[in-house]
């Protein structure tokens, strides 16, 4: 179905910041790097000592992790405290529909808080690319044919 204003919103900013940050480059380049490193029609060598490479993809993966809580723990702290509040807020006064109210006021402050987080987000996204760019390419390396 259509996306809400909020979600457009978050979508276009994504791309923008995708592109800006020159994602789209490293996706090609990443893309172009990984048929010439491990090539379609050969079988990657998976030899004896290959199990720490494993455990670097787990860690990798695990940091991936972390890092995506870390970017949206301040929204659902705010969320959290926004339902905790008009929770408080029906037990004071039952006759008014609290989810009803709820919802501007999420978006608000869902809006507010994105929009505080851009710049962090943005420095944050690039520095953590490379980090992963590497290692992606490190552990590729190793099961070259």
């Amino acid at each position: 179905g259509p996306a809400s204003l909020l979600g457009q919103l978050k979508i276009q900013t994504s791309i923008v910041l995708f592109v800006a940050g020159n994602g789209h480059l490293l996706f090609i380049s990443a893309l172009a790097t990984s048929f010439t490193t491990l090539p379609l029609l050969r079988f990657p060598k998976i030899g004896p000592g290959t199990s720490a490479l494993f455990e670097a993809a787990a860690r990798l993966s695990a940091n991936a992790l972390v890092i995506a809580f870390q970017i949206a723990a301040p929204l659902l702290i705010v969320l959290l405290l926004v339902d905790i509040s008009f929770g408080m807020l029906n037990r004071i006064a039952s006759q008014i529909n609290v989810h009803q109210e709820s919802q501007p006021v999420k978006s608000l402050a869902g809006l507010g808080v994105f929009l505080l987080m851009v710049g962090f987000l943005v420095s944050r996204i690039h520095l953590q690319l490379g980090g992963m760019m590497a290692s992606v390419e490190e552990m590729a390396r190793a099961l070259r044919p």
